[in-house]
């Protein structure tokens, strides 16, 4: 089995280009975690830019079982979690979450291909709070 440490990426956006998001993060000391599991660099990529542009602090694995440890670890305001991935299903990932007590109040949304309504009802009954289609609508995604 193969085991890649997960890096933590901050945003890189700079300090003069103003939002909405970096007034609201001024008030607010602490920028919310949102842990982001998928093994396609691609999409990654995408999760993580629009992350960072809207002042969320991303932390990011491509695998199942260091999404466990780090959520474990860190606790993160949120989990963006793919359903396949290379070393254990996303599934299964949302359920070992949501069986543990330290765990189990962290939002889990599945941003998966699987689009059928069986595959909605599974991922929505492994523990999955909510499910975001692939191709990503950037639109719904920031709703």
């Amino acid at each position: 089995m193969r085991y890649v440490p997960c890096y933590q990426l901050r945003s890189q956006k700079s300090a003069n280009e103003p939002s909405s998001m970096q007034e609201n993060m001024q008030q607010h000391s602490v920028a919310k975690q949102i842990l982001t599991v998928e093994d396609n660099e691609i999409n990654l990529k995408l999760l993580k830019d629009i992350l960072d542009y809207h002042g969320y602090d991303t932390v990011v694995t491509d695998l199942g079982v260091a999404a466990l440890d780090i959520a474990r670890q860190q606790l993160p305001d949120l989990i963006l979690l793919d359903i396949r991935l290379p070393d254990i299903a996303g599934t299964d990932v949302a359920r070992q979450l949501k069986a543990n007590e330290q765990t189990r109040a962290i939002p889990i949304i599945a941003v998966t291909a699987f689009a059928m309504p069986d595959d909605r009802r599974q991922i929505l009954e492994s523990g999955c709070d909510d499910y975001v289609s692939k191709p990503i609508n950037l639109l719904d995604f920031l709703a």
